[in-house]
C-alpha cells in the first residue's frame, strides 16, 4: 500500500486517485492499477497487463473502469486485433486535476 500511496503522489495526489479509491482492491486489481501509475502517460499493452494480473488481467483493468478509473484505450498503428489502455485524468475532471498534467 506504501507503494501505491508514492506513485499517487507522483501522478498529482489526493484528488486524481486517493487512498480511499485503494479500499477493497483485490491483490491483482492493485497489480494493474500499479502499472498503469507505473507507466502514467504511457500506453499499456494486453501482454503487459496479463503479465501483472495473470491471464484475467485485462478483465481486472475492466473491474478498475468499473469502479470509476478512467481507462482510456486505442488500436496500436496498423493493428486491427489488438489494444492499448492508459489511465488517465477524466475530462469532467475538475479544472485543478486537470492542470496537474
Amino acid at each position: 500500500m506504501d507503494e501505491i500511496l508514492r506513485l499517487i503522489s507522483k501522478i498529482g495526489g489526493v484528488g486524481v486517485i486517493s487512498a480511499e479509491d485503494l479500499v477493497g482492491l483485490s491483490e491483482s486489481r492493485m497489480r494493474v492499477l500499479e502499472l498503469f501509475i507505473s507507466r502514467w502517460g504511457e500506453w499499456v499493452t494486453r501482454a503487459e497487463i496479463c503479465a501483472v494480473g495473470g491471464a484475467e488481467g485485462t478483465r481486472r483493468a475492466r473491474e478498475l473502469r468499473e469502479l470509476g478509473f478512467h481507462l482510456a484505450k486505442r488500436r496500436p498503428d496498423g493493428n486491427k486485433r489488438a489494444w492499448e489502455y492508459r489511465l488517465e485524468i477524466p475530462e469532467k475532471a475538475p479544472k485543478s486535476q486537470q492542470d496537474l498534467f
